[in-house]
Order: structure tokens, then C-alpha cells, then sequence
């Protein structure tokens, strides 16, 4: 009996590998067998913007709501050319100004309420890593053009300057910049060409750091 049952035992270890071959492809697939040739989505996202070069130290930051679109071509899985399109919503920032009486030691502080937006047309390249169907950090640089518009109000607040102090002319205008950025996030894929992506992109200018912005959405490859 216990020589029949060795037997048995042996049989079926020889015949496992042939039974485990003839199940076929195993069902999870790690490596996408299709990469995709492009990606489109849409974004909002949170920007902090540095206006160190009108307001005060302790208000030269302003931060507001973006929404945005971009649309990417691949080079092979994991090399994308993208461009990318946003505009934000109006950011209050008081320009504070100071001037000084002789009737008094100190000076007196008063500020012009300027309202800000911000247009971005952005083109760069970006790297994703992992062979897999399911989630991809990124990493990207590239170029930023942003159109900034600016609207000085005629509105004082604070002690009322004297005649002939400095004003910023009240009304709209509009200026350009050009600027280098780079980004790092992830695509996290919940369906087979559907997800979510998210990342940081800082933008930087001759002093630094010039703008930040954390930016989350949906879309898909195709």
C-alpha cells in the first residue's frame, strides 16, 4: 500500500510542470501589451504665486484656483512630449506703500488693492516610470509662458497719502513671461485607460522660486 502510494505522489510531481504549462498565460498581466500613443486630461489645482516685487514681505505671496487641460504624445511606454493650457481665478493683494510728515517721527502705511490672474501656456517633457498597467510616478521639465493681468484700483486704504505721493495708475493692464519649470507626481490608473493624475510643478525666474502649483485630475490613454 505505501509502495502504491509513493507512486502516486511521484506521478503527480512529474506531471505538475506539464499541468501548470497547460493553463496558458497567467492572469495577471504587470506589462501593458498596448502602450498608449497619447493622453489627454483636465486639472485644477491650488497656485501660490510670488509678488515679492509689489507687496510686502509678509504678504508677497497670493494663492489661487486653477483649472487647466493638457494633452500629451509618447515616444515608446514611458517618454511623452505634453502641452499644457490653465487660467486662474482673481487674487486680492494689497501693494503697500508708506510715507513720512514732518509733524510726526514715524511713517504713516497705506496700501492700493490690485487684483491679479494668471494664464498659462506651458510645453515639456516628461518620463514616466514602471512597466505596469496601474500606477506611474512622472517626473518633467519644460517651458512656461504666462500671461499675468494686473487691475490697480483707484481705492486708497490706510492714512491718506499727501499730494504727490507715489500711485500706481488705476486700471487693467496685461504683461508676459517666459520661465523654465519642472514637476513631479504619479498617474494612477482605475481603469484599464483611465485615471487620476497629480503633481507639483514649480515654476522659477531669476530670483528662485517663482510660482507653485499642486495640480490633481482625471483622463485616459488612448
Amino acid at each position: 500500500m505505501q509502495t502504491c502510494l509513493r507512486v502516486a505522489c511521484l506521478a503527480t510531481l512529474l506531471a505538475l510542470p506539464a499541468l501548470v504549462h497547460a493553463q496558458g498565460s497567467p492572469a495577471v498581466v504587470l506589462r501593458d501589451p498596448a502602450p498608449p500613443s497619447w493622453d489627454v486630461s483636465g486639472h485644477v489645482s491650488w497656485l501660490t504665486v510670488d509678488k515679492g516685487d509689489v507687496a510686502p514681505e509678509w504678504n508677497r505671496w497670493y494663492d489661487v484656483a486653477t483649472v487647466g487641460a493638457s494633452a500629451g504624445r509618447f515616444f515608446g511606454p514611458h517618454l511623452k512630449v505634453e502641452a499644457d493650457i490653465a487660467t486662474s481665478a482673481w487674487a486680492d493683494v494689497y501693494v503697500e506703500k508708506s510715507f513720512t510728515t514732518p509733524a510726526q517721527p514715524y511713517p504713516v502705511f497705506y496700501a492700493q488693492p490690485q487684483r491679479f490672474r494668471m494664464t498659462t501656456v506651458s510645453g515639456g517633457v516628461s518620463y514616466q516610470f514602471l512597466n505596469n498597467r496601474w500606477l506611474h510616478p512622472v517626473v518633467g521639465a519644460g517651458l512656461e509662458a504666462a500671461r499675468e493681468t494686473r487691475d490697480v484700483e483707484s481705492i486708497i486704504v490706510g492714512g491718506r497719502p499727501p499730494a504727490g505721493a507715489q500711485l500706481d495708475p488705476p486700471g487693467t493692464t496685461a504683461s508676459w513671461r517666459n520661465r523654465p519649470f519642472a514637476d513631479v507626481g504619479f498617474k494612477w490608473f482605475v481603469s484599464e485607460r483611465g485615471f487620476i493624475r497629480s503633481d507639483v510643478r514649480t515654476t522659477f525666474d531669476a530670483h528662485g522660486v517663482a510660482q507653485v502649483s499642486w495640480r490633481t485630475g482625471f483622463g485616459v490613454d488612448f
